[in-house]
């Protein structure tokens, strides 16, 4: 941690032109902070990393999950997202976002239940339930603390630097997330051979408890604006306040039809790898290296180009970047995987654009009386669709299990059929968000 805190103080990687006037602390204050939110998300990137996507899905497997078992556990990070209506009711309340984010954050150490699953005397079932239920208790503390996150974050950053800041933020993290990927595919593949993949397992995710830890405090250590003083809501109206915004409700329509789209094939693309096409971990691993090496050089320049031509183009062109990635993976086979490393390529550059984007534009959309009501029910109507076309594509990935179905010259599994579903709502959401966004 005093490392990574050295290395990070040593690289001019924080804007230098911060102004007084532009913040209600010393400018350098906000530099010190600044450097600290980024050595922190580094460690955080690491957990984040190794608990996620193509891991957490051959875990899932190891454990004998299913296609609706994995379609719930990608789902749960979005059903839990009204618990950011909590968060943002105790930050009103409180008036302070820096408690309620630091004991937040200890949601990554619960991972340590996961790691005891392999070995604990259970059948199947018992050790799913136990996945699903610690997963959620760690996705829990970390959404109540994310809606505090965001908005101390807000305060912190100059508007003026947003798109700097949060762009060479992103870049080292997509950094992080590419040696980190790396290391855990070669890692559990080499375990694998070896017979020992639950082993593999417990010592990767204790590094990730370990970095999640260490993030933590470096949290503790960040300073924190003084938040407006505003008048105290009820909770029934921090949950009525951003509906009667009409172009924030615009907003939040386009994004929830946008996360339908996602959530309809993000559960498969792993399952389809591992269990269609025979992909290594390794492979699947450089698939994201590429990603990230990728977005290396894209993320810098959308953060530039979003400050000279706003957030909704740039939200928009990014957006348009991805819809027809999922064609990919309809289209790749054991034989043709070159498809899937050029899919990387492409990913690499449409994908960083939308969350730095969407994220700047968010705030732009939210109101700053009360925006912490705005942030938390923008996440739990974006989380619950997620959840909703998640779950529903594990249920149609059963019933269609073994059922292949021709499209034109293409034979169709389950995986793909999602694939199909997602690509369509996601040019959907494009269309509507040229008016809304």
């Amino acid at each position: 941690m005093w490392l990574v805190e050295r290395m990070v103080g040593r690289v001019a990687l924080v804007p230098r032109d911060i102004a007084p006037h532009e913040t209600t602390l010393l400018p350098s204050e906000v530099r010190r902070a600044l450097k600290l939110s980024l050595a922190e998300g580094m460690l955080a990137q690491v957990h984040i990393t190794l608990t996620a996507g193509a891991f957490l899905t051959g875990l899932a497997l190891m454990l004998g999950a299913g296609n609706l078992t994995l379609g719930l556990i990608t789902a749960l990070p979005f059903v839990i997202q009204p618990l950011q209506l909590l968060g943002a009711w105790l930050i009103e309340r409180q008036g302070r976002r820096k408690p309620l984010t630091v004991l937040g954050s200890l949601g990554r150490a619960v991972w340590l239940v996961v790691i005891l699953l392999p070995y604990l005397p259970f059948g199947t079932t018992q050790r799913l339930a136990l996945l699903v239920t610690t997963l959620s208790v760690s996705h829990a503390l970390l959404t109540i603390c994310a809606n505090a996150w965001t908005n101390w974050m807000t305060d912190l950053v100059p508007t003026r630097l947003r798109g700097r800041y949060f762009g060479t933020r992103n870049t080292v993290l997509a950094a992080v997330a590419m040696v980190a990927n790396y290391a855990g595919g070669a890692w559990l593949d080499r375990m694998r051979v070896a017979g020992e993949l639950a082993h593999g397992y417990a010592l990767m995710l204790g590094l990730a408890v370990l970095c999640g830890a260490c993030s933590t405090l470096l949290l503790a250590r960040q300073p924190e604006p003084p938040m407006a003083r505003l008048p105290r809501l009820p909770l029934r109206e921090v949950i009525c306040l951003p509906f009667r915004h009409p172009e924030f409700r615009r907003f939040m329509a386009v994004l929830v039809l946008w996360n339908l789209a996602l959530g309809t094939s993000a559960p498969f693309f792993g399952a389809h790898a591992l269990t269609v096409l025979g992909i290594s971990f390794a492979t699947l691993a450089m698939f994201d290296v590429i990603t990230s090496a990728v977005s290396l050089l894209t993320l810098p320049w959308w953060g530039r180009l979003s400050d000279r031509i706003g957030h909704r183009r740039v939200l928009l062109i990014c957006m348009a970047l991805v819809v027809l990635l999922p064609w990919s993976w309809i289209l790749a086979t054991p034989d043709t995987l070159w498809i899937l490393f050029l899919n990387a390529v492409l990913a690499g550059i449409g994908w960083p654009g939308v969350g730095l984007a969407q994220g700047n534009r968010l705030l732009e959309r939210a109101p700053a009386t009360a925006r912490s009501a705005y942030l938390a029910i923008f996440a739990a109507a974006t989380g619950l669709a997620f959840f909703v076309a998640s779950t529903g594509a594990g249920a149609l990935a059963d019933l269609l299990a073994g059922v292949p179905w021709r499209l034109g010259p293409l034979t169709l599994n389950e995986y793909q059929t999602t694939f199909v579903l997602s690509s369509l709502l996601r040019g959907s959401a494009v269309l509507l968000g040229r008016r809304w966004l």
